[in-house]
């Protein structure tokens, strides 16, 4: 039976000798509990704090016997010190239940337990009802608890929209942001473009590098025809590259490569499309990486022709084949004559010539139908544990035509949308 208890008060036990009926979602079963009835005094945060020599955690509950109804678990410190669970949203008048629990089986022994409920408070360090943040910091967090306006200049994410400073669109009208200006400025990219990130502009961040204080190159790059757009960044320094479809959009963003340390090779593939244009930002790491560097373009014209999503569509297959996966859940068919009597089919998906497949920037699956179109004879999703590319071969083969496909790995990333050669070998 639960035991009731005021709010606000401390309440001493030992769960040594309790039965084990209950457990929390941040804990391990094994150990008895006890469990405190408590009815909310204020409309807000209860807060509760648990003392004890043993590894206990506490945790609460809408429902005594419903796990589904927990608020919250906490179980982040070691016997000796305090666990703290504050509960955000309760209500004047709420039942909740209270258990302190051992963090796993045999953890048991005496505790100190405090229940308070209070009004929200800005400044106790806890987001409550109302709050954007806690505590105000003067950055981030103005001193009523909500997020600031953007400040354009201070490399600092003040309303924490995820954009920073002239990246975010708070900032579209500030003379010191002309975002417009610099990217119509952007130099067409040539099959291999020499310059330097010193001295760049600091007003663009590409999702996996640069900071707002990080300098920045851009170049424009119009496509003639759908394809794969390749991206080869050489430095001596840590740099990394993006590419967007809309320049001063954060949200158009179709690749971003920062994995390569200062001397390797940073390498990007991106679908493009004819006539839309894209701009390549080469950005640094971080200020003190800004450097020079040479990028390299190389564009792939697709042979695929869409649609060509079921086995009725199917391309016919000719050396090479360069196609994309995209959109999400796409997946394109391939059709290949085989002679027979008892022939062979291997299948093989590969990246552009980038190394997608080896760090996990392409995760393609491959499958070979039978001249039916929906019997399937050999099936592939990674080559290998370091290779997330495709390769398959089906053996016996009479003579038909036999039906490849190719979409991204259903298991690892079915929404994800890539570029890819596919090499068909029949024996």
């Amino acid at each position: 039976m639960p035991v009731t208890a005021a709010d606000p008060s401390t309440q001493t036990g030992d769960t040594t000798s309790q039965a084990d009926l209950q457990t929390g979602g941040c804990i391990s079963p094994g150990a008895g509990e006890m469990v405190y009835k408590v009815t909310v005094a204020n409309t807000g945060t209860l807060h509760v704090t648990l003392d004890s020599t043993a590894d206990l955690a506490v945790y609460v509950r809408t429902t005594c016997a419903d796990d589904t109804t927990e608020l919250g678990c906490s179980d982040n410190v070691i016997g000796g010190q305090q666990e703290v669970l504050d509960v955000v949203g309760v209500t004047q008048g709420d039942v909740v239940y209270v258990f302190v629990d051992g963090s796993m089986s045999g953890a048991v022994g005496p505790f100190t337990l405090k229940i308070q409920s209070h009004a929200p408070m800005c400044g106790n360090n806890v987001v409550e009802m109302g709050e954007d943040c806690d505590p105000p910091d003067g950055v981030m967090c103005g001193p009523n608890c909500k997020f600031l306006p953007e400040i354009c200049n201070d490399g600092v994410d003040n309303d924490n929209n995820g954009l920073i400073d002239c990246e975010d669109p708070a900032c579209a009208t500030d003379p010191a942001c002309p975002l417009a200006t610099v990217c119509a400025a952007a130099v067409p990219a040539a099959a291999s473009n020499m310059g330097t990130t010193i001295g760049g502009t600091k007003d663009f961040v590409g999702s996996c590098t640069g900071g707002a204080a990080s300098p920045e190159k851009l170049y424009s790059y119009t496509p003639a025809a759908n394809g794969a757009l390749d991206l080869t960044l050489q430095s001596a320094t840590d740099l990394g590259l993006y590419v967007r479809s809309t320049c001063t959009n954060t949200s158009t963003e179709v690749g971003c490569a920062d994995t390569a340390s200062a001397g390797q090779d940073e390498k990007l593939s991106v679908i493009a499309q004819s006539g839309v244009p894209l701009t390549i930002f080469v950005d640094s790491f971080n200020p003190s990486q800004a450097g020079p560097y040479t990028l390299l373009t190389a564009f792939t014209p697709f042979t695929e022709i869409e649609p060509n999503g079921t086995s009725a569509q199917a391309n016919a297959y000719a050396a090479p084949f360069v196609g994309a996966v995209s959109p999400a859940l796409d997946q394109d068919w391939v059709a290949v004559m085989v002679p027979g009597p008892a022939s062979s089919l291997t299948a093989l998906v590969d990246d552009t010539g980038t190394g997608a497949c080896a760090n996990g920037r392409i995760d393609s699956e491959v499958e070979i139908f039978a001249p039916d179109g929906a019997t399937s004879l050999a099936f592939n999703d990674d080559i290998s544990a370091t290779n997330f590319c495709s390769q398959v071969t089906a053996m016996g083969l009479a003579a038909g035509t036999y039906y490849v496909r190719v979409r991204a790995s259903q298991a690892a990333s079915p929404n994800s949308t890539f570029a890819y050669k596919l090499s068909l070998t029949v024996l």
